[in-house]
């Protein structure tokens, strides 16, 4: 998948993900470091993502979010 099939709450939501993950994992690293590995991971996953099953959760997100009000 590219980077603009993925909504933007969704590529916010996993950058922040990776931010939490690594600035955990490394505390002791710069703003920088942590940005590049960030960055990396996003984009990889991005990439091998399946745009079908994506498409799937999107589908379901929004039948749960219907079934709220």
């Amino acid at each position: 998948m590219k980077i603009t099939d993925i909504q933007k709450n969704d590529r916010i939501n996993l950058k922040a993900h990776y931010d939490k993950l690594y600035r955990t994992k490394f505390p002791w690293a710069d703003n920088n470091f942590i940005e590049i590995l960030v960055k990396h991971s996003f984009k990889e996953t991005i990439e091998k993502m399946d745009e079908e099953e994506y498409m799937k959760d999107l589908k379901l997100r929004s039948l749960e979010e219907d079934e709220d009000f």
